[in-house]
Protein backbone atom coordinates (compact mmCIF):
# COMPACT_ATOMS: atom_id res chain seq x y z
CA UNK A 1 0.00 0.00 0.00
CA UNK A 2 1.54 3.52 -0.91
CA UNK A 3 1.32 6.69 1.75
CA UNK A 4 -2.15 7.35 2.75
CA UNK A 5 -1.42 11.50 3.67
CA UNK A 6 0.21 14.54 2.11
CA UNK A 7 0.97 12.88 -1.01
CA UNK A 8 1.48 16.04 -3.14
CA UNK A 9 4.00 17.35 0.01
CA UNK A 10 1.64 20.55 0.38
CA UNK A 11 -0.04 22.84 2.90
CA UNK A 12 -2.40 21.90 5.22
CA UNK A 13 -3.04 25.45 5.96
CA UNK A 14 -5.56 27.86 4.11
CA UNK A 15 -3.61 30.65 5.01
CA UNK A 16 0.73 30.99 4.99
CA UNK A 17 1.87 34.75 6.64
CA UNK A 18 5.20 36.16 4.93
CA UNK A 19 6.25 38.47 7.21
CA UNK A 20 2.97 39.70 7.94
CA UNK A 21 1.25 39.67 5.01
CA UNK A 22 -1.35 36.82 4.51
CA UNK A 23 -1.63 34.56 1.51
CA UNK A 24 -4.75 32.37 0.92
CA UNK A 25 -3.72 29.07 -0.64
CA UNK A 26 -6.49 27.56 -2.87
CA UNK A 27 -8.29 23.88 -2.36
CA UNK A 28 -6.28 22.71 -5.48
CA UNK A 29 -2.68 23.57 -3.57
CA UNK A 30 -3.64 22.51 0.05
CA UNK A 31 -2.13 18.69 1.12
CA UNK A 32 -4.28 16.05 -0.78
CA UNK A 33 -4.74 12.15 1.21
CA UNK A 34 -5.52 9.05 -0.61
CA UNK A 35 -4.37 4.95 -0.14
CA UNK A 36 -2.70 3.81 -3.04
CA UNK A 37 -1.87 0.31 -4.35
CA UNK A 38 1.52 -0.28 -5.64
CA UNK A 39 1.75 -3.22 -8.02
CA UNK A 40 4.76 -4.30 -9.97
CA UNK A 41 6.49 -6.75 -11.87
CA UNK A 42 10.30 -7.86 -12.57
CA UNK A 43 12.46 -10.14 -14.32
CA UNK A 44 16.24 -10.81 -14.16
CA UNK A 45 18.24 -13.35 -16.22
CA UNK A 46 22.11 -14.42 -15.18
CA UNK A 47 25.01 -16.25 -16.84
CA UNK A 48 27.76 -17.91 -15.34
CA UNK A 49 30.92 -18.03 -18.21
CA UNK A 50 32.91 -19.46 -15.79
CA UNK A 51 33.60 -19.75 -12.14
CA UNK A 52 34.63 -16.31 -11.58
CA UNK A 53 32.68 -14.47 -13.90
CA UNK A 54 28.88 -13.49 -14.02
CA UNK A 55 26.61 -11.28 -16.20
CA UNK A 56 23.47 -9.99 -14.95
CA UNK A 57 20.65 -8.58 -16.71
CA UNK A 58 17.26 -6.78 -14.88
CA UNK A 59 14.27 -4.87 -15.81
CA UNK A 60 11.12 -3.86 -13.35
CA UNK A 61 8.15 -1.91 -13.78
CA UNK A 62 5.86 -0.52 -11.43
CA UNK A 63 2.49 1.49 -11.15
CA UNK A 64 0.75 3.40 -8.28
CA UNK A 65 -2.99 3.80 -8.44
CA UNK A 66 -4.99 6.25 -5.92
CA UNK A 67 -7.90 6.23 -4.25
CA UNK A 68 -8.61 9.59 -4.76
CA UNK A 69 -8.85 11.13 -8.70
CA UNK A 70 -6.97 14.27 -7.73
CA UNK A 71 -3.90 12.36 -6.76
CA UNK A 72 -1.39 10.81 -10.33
CA UNK A 73 -0.84 7.79 -11.31
CA UNK A 74 2.68 6.96 -10.91
CA UNK A 75 4.59 4.63 -13.34
CA UNK A 76 8.17 3.36 -13.27
CA UNK A 77 10.41 1.40 -15.46
CA UNK A 78 14.10 0.31 -14.71
CA UNK A 79 17.15 -2.04 -16.27
CA UNK A 80 20.27 -2.81 -15.66
CA UNK A 81 23.28 -4.77 -17.07
CA UNK A 82 25.89 -6.02 -14.07
CA UNK A 83 29.43 -8.10 -14.86
CA UNK A 84 31.11 -9.20 -11.98
CA UNK A 85 34.47 -10.80 -11.34
CA UNK A 86 35.63 -13.05 -7.81
CA UNK A 87 38.90 -12.72 -6.45
CA UNK A 88 38.84 -15.13 -4.06
CA UNK A 89 36.84 -12.85 -1.11
CA UNK A 90 36.94 -9.89 -3.01
CA UNK A 91 34.70 -8.85 -6.12
CA UNK A 92 34.29 -6.35 -8.52
CA UNK A 93 31.45 -5.22 -10.51
CA UNK A 94 30.95 -2.73 -13.11
CA UNK A 95 27.41 -2.24 -15.17
CA UNK A 96 24.99 0.54 -16.70
CA UNK A 97 21.82 1.19 -15.30
CA UNK A 98 18.92 3.80 -16.66
CA UNK A 99 15.13 4.42 -15.17
CA UNK A 100 12.34 6.71 -16.33
CA UNK A 101 9.42 7.65 -14.43
CA UNK A 102 6.57 9.11 -15.32
CA UNK A 103 3.10 10.55 -14.01
CA UNK A 104 -0.25 10.25 -15.28
CA UNK A 105 1.23 8.94 -18.37
CA UNK A 106 3.65 12.21 -18.37
CA UNK A 107 7.61 11.36 -18.50
CA UNK A 108 8.80 13.28 -15.68
CA UNK A 109 12.50 11.87 -14.71
CA UNK A 110 14.78 9.59 -17.36
CA UNK A 111 18.45 8.53 -15.54
CA UNK A 112 21.20 6.73 -17.25
CA UNK A 113 24.51 5.70 -16.16
CA UNK A 114 27.19 3.92 -15.19
CA UNK A 115 28.22 2.31 -11.74
CA UNK A 116 31.13 0.05 -10.12
CA UNK A 117 31.02 -1.73 -7.06
CA UNK A 118 33.53 -3.55 -4.93
CA UNK A 119 32.89 -5.81 -2.00
CA UNK A 120 34.91 -7.81 0.34
CA UNK A 121 33.26 -11.02 1.65
CA UNK A 122 35.44 -11.38 5.49
CA UNK A 123 34.16 -14.58 6.56
CA UNK A 124 30.97 -16.68 6.02
CA UNK A 125 28.57 -13.84 6.87
CA UNK A 126 30.53 -10.46 7.21
CA UNK A 127 31.08 -8.20 3.97
CA UNK A 128 31.90 -4.46 3.41
CA UNK A 129 30.98 -3.04 0.02
CA UNK A 130 31.59 0.20 -1.97
CA UNK A 131 29.50 1.28 -4.43
CA UNK A 132 30.11 4.27 -6.57
CA UNK A 133 27.81 5.42 -9.89
CA UNK A 134 27.46 8.88 -11.95
CA UNK A 135 23.83 9.44 -13.44
CA UNK A 136 22.76 11.90 -15.79
CA UNK A 137 19.29 12.93 -15.02
CA UNK A 138 16.77 14.41 -17.12
CA UNK A 139 13.65 16.20 -16.10
CA UNK A 140 11.86 17.32 -19.35
CA UNK A 141 9.07 19.65 -17.58
CA UNK A 142 11.57 21.29 -15.32
CA UNK A 143 15.03 21.52 -17.03
CA UNK A 144 16.29 23.47 -14.88
CA UNK A 145 16.40 20.28 -12.32
CA UNK A 146 18.57 18.09 -15.04
CA UNK A 147 22.40 17.51 -14.25
CA UNK A 148 24.79 15.03 -13.49
CA UNK A 149 24.11 13.44 -10.08
CA UNK A 150 26.78 11.22 -8.86
CA UNK A 151 27.33 9.16 -5.02
CA UNK A 152 29.49 6.30 -3.15
CA UNK A 153 28.01 4.44 -0.78
CA UNK A 154 29.86 2.30 1.86
CA UNK A 155 28.19 -0.37 3.46
CA UNK A 156 28.73 -3.04 5.90
CA UNK A 157 26.58 -6.53 6.71
CA UNK A 158 26.81 -7.96 10.30
CA UNK A 159 25.42 -11.07 11.59
CA UNK A 160 22.93 -10.28 14.75
CA UNK A 161 22.03 -14.55 14.59
CA UNK A 162 22.67 -17.84 12.45
CA UNK A 163 19.27 -16.09 10.90
CA UNK A 164 19.67 -12.94 10.50
CA UNK A 165 22.26 -9.97 9.62
CA UNK A 166 22.23 -6.29 9.75
CA UNK A 167 23.48 -3.90 6.90
CA UNK A 168 24.82 0.15 7.47
CA UNK A 169 24.74 2.09 4.19
CA UNK A 170 26.28 5.23 4.55
CA UNK A 171 25.55 7.36 1.16
CA UNK A 172 27.45 10.25 0.13
CA UNK A 173 25.54 12.22 -2.91
CA UNK A 174 26.59 14.80 -5.13
CA UNK A 175 23.83 16.25 -7.67
CA UNK A 176 23.76 18.88 -10.03
CA UNK A 177 21.49 21.48 -11.81
CA UNK A 178 21.62 23.08 -14.98
CA UNK A 179 21.21 26.46 -12.69
CA UNK A 180 23.93 27.00 -10.72
CA UNK A 181 22.36 28.46 -7.83
CA UNK A 182 20.59 25.26 -7.62
CA UNK A 183 23.85 23.26 -6.59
Amino acid sequence: LAPSSNLNKASTNEVIYIGDTPFSIDADSRAKDGVGLTVGIGAWTAWRPSETLRARLSAEATATVYDNNDLPTRQGAQASLVLERRFGSVGLSFGLKADVSSSNGTLMRRRMGPFAGLTWRLDERRMASLHAETLDVEYPRDTYRSGPTRSLTFGWQQPLSETANIRLSVPLKNVRTDRAHLD
